[in-house]
């Protein structure tokens, strides 16, 4: 009988390793576009749009469009990314888009951007 009263006590003990081992330890995972310096519709003479990226780690960046290129990044002590971006000038008849990807830790979150035809752009005038 003695053995059997030290039995409950031995079974804690050997299941004490696995309670423990259940704890999650991952990070929390985040990506977020929390602004944009204006609608995504560029002028045709080409402009600058600047993003601000919340995110769990820092994002990589690939754009899909020649035309639209990153020119720089920078990040704060709050861990927002900042990112610009230029737009070349359209000498096409027709308007021309791009998406701007970010991914970070398995997390993607995309920009669509769209630049006027030559000619038809906020500047121009009529």
């Amino acid at each position: 009988m003695k053995r059997l009263r030290y039995l409950p006590i031995l079974l804690l003990l050997a299941t004490l390793p696995l309670m423990t081992a259940c704890e999650k330890s991952e990070k929390d995972t985040y990506l977020n576009i929390t602004a944009l310096s204006n609608t995504g519709l560029l002028d045709d003479e080409g402009e600058q749009l600047s993003v601000t990226v919340y995110a769990s780690s820092t994002p990589t960046v690939t754009v899909s469009g020649t035309w639209l290129y990153l020119v720089s990044t920078s990040t704060d002590s709050d861990g927002y990314d900042y990112y610009a971006f230029t737009a070349e000038p359209n000498t096409d008849a027709s308007q021309r888009s791009a998406t701007i990807t970010f991914t970070c830790d398995g997390l993607t979150a995309r920009i669509s951007v769209a630049q006027y035809a030559a000619g038809e752009g906020d500047d121009d005038e009529e």
